[in-house]
């Protein structure tokens, strides 16, 4: 099984610096870009980010399939892909002098572009997760680094969120030019970093055999490893991010002040750095699945002191936030060094290894959860600030906290059916090795 250097591994693992920004960027500023800054209201807005997020779904299947059906190397998508998304994302936030009507068609096209670029880029780079090694212990390591790098990008989100708010607000449109061209220009040569120094490592065979999209999702459908992770995305992840993607609202509610908002995804970015060392050094000598559930533990005591305690300062909910992030750091790091190696498993069940369809419907999965849990944050939202009570504040911390400490219990439950020891998936992967 392959062993990569510690520069392949580091440089790989960098991509998904760059990964995180844009999809930070977009998630978190470009409705309020669109709607407010550029002028095209919230519903126009919103209607471009449902329509580009529904295509971006629906990409990541096509382009997943595509990926397995004509064995194409990932490496050369990435490379390919890298341009178009560095490019669309300098375009999407250039500030266009035109009149709503033409606005709207342009941010529509681009926007759509955009999701396409980081579709090529994102799923396969994904996917070499499972060709780049099949040693579990050295995807555990490559997961570690990834996080790392994400964490990183979220840090340097969190620090210059208010900077960038300004600068796409001020009329100095030479230099946001500029720094839209080297932030393009940094992000172009991170993804091609990315992939160079593996360019030849963890390629597929050449006569792998070209199978049916019928025949893959049946595959996918008796890979049991992959349906108990994807149905642990699928439901307890739509609970348990309630608490932290409610953070602005902690902040707004509690503090009185959104700006501190940057002070509690600091403290949860700083937490997941933190985690990682440990949950690299656990993963040695527990399962994954057992490691994930000792996680849901640990965030499900910190939800239910959040809910007994009410914190109302700063620093007690910076504590918490930095608690939260070290044990869902931990678990989102081993749930994706866990997710390649159902691939071997797969294999053995289904008679095809899915390599990249194994990405691409979790992607699915995970943006499906991601919809449902800002659904559930509005809800809450509303639920709380309707009662006549005048706690609404508490209301609204209590239950974001219940429901995560919820879907920490379900998480539990749903991660003891996961089949797929080390022993076992070492015998399949060595086997494969023959």
């Amino acid at each position: 099984m392959t062993k990569l250097t510690i520069f392949q591994r580091q440089t790989y693992a960098s991509g998904a610096f760059t990964k995180s920004m844009l999809w930070n960027f977009t998630d978190l500023l470009l409705l309020y870009y669109l709607a407010d800054i550029q002028g095209l209201g919230a519903a126009s807005a919103g209607f471009i980010l449902l329509i580009s997020l529904v295509i971006s779904g629906i990409l990541d299947i096509t382009l997943s399939l595509l990926l397995d059906k004509f064995n194409l190397h990932y490496q050369k998508v990435i490379a390919f892909g890298a341009p178009l998304t560095a490019l669309s994302f300098a375009v999407l936030f250039y500030p266009l002098p035109a009149a709503a009507d033409y606005l709207f068609a342009y941010y529509f096209v681009v926007t759509i572009l955009f999701r396409i670029g980081y579709a090529l880029v994102d799923i396969p780079h994904n996917a070499m997760l499972g060709t780049l090694t099949r040693d579990t212990h050295e995807r555990t390591s490559l997961s570690s680094s990834r996080i790392f790098f994400n964490s990183c990008a979220i840090l340097c989100f969190a620090i210059y969120a208010g900077d960038v708010l300004t600068l796409l607000e001020s009329e100095n449109i030479s230099l946001r030019i500029g720094i839209l061209v080297a932030c393009s220009t940094f992000m172009l040569v991170n993804l091609y970093l990315c992939v160079l120094p593996v360019w030849r490592t963890g390629r597929l065979p050449e006569n792998t055999e070209r199978i049916s999209t019928k025949h893959a999702f049946a595959a996918l459908l008796r890979n049991r490893a992959f349906l108990v992770l994807a149905a642990f995305s699928l439901v307890p992840c739509i609970f348990i991010p309630v608490f932290y993607k409610s953070g602005v609202y902690f902040a707004s509610l509690i503090l009185l002040d959104e700006k501190f908002t940057t002070w509690l995804i600091t403290s949860l970015a700083l937490g997941k750095l933190v985690s990682l060392p440990l949950y690299k050094y656990l993963s040695k000598s527990m399962e994954k699945h057992h490691l994930m559930i000792c996680s849901m533990a640990g965030l499900a005591l910190v939800f239910l002191l959040f809910a007994l305690f009410n914190p109302d300062t700063l620093v007690q909910l910076c504590t918490y936030f930095l608690i939260c992030g070290f044990f869902s750091g931990g678990f989102v790091m081993i749930l994706w060094s866990a997710l390649p190696d159902t691939i071997e498993y797969g294999a053995a069940q289904g008679g095809t290894s899915n390599q990249a369809l194994t990405f691409g419907a979790f992607h699915l999965v995970t943006r499906v959860s991601d919809g449902l849990c800002f659904a559930i944050i509005a809800f809450v939202l509303e639920y709380s600030q309707s009662t006549a009570s005048n706690s609404n504040t508490e209301l609204f911390a209590d239950l974001t906290a219940l429901i995560a400490f919820a879907g920490c219990l379900l998480g539990a439950v749903v991660l003891w059916f996961y089949p797929l020891t080390r022993a076992v998936h070492n015998a399949l992967a060595t086997e494969k090795d023959k």
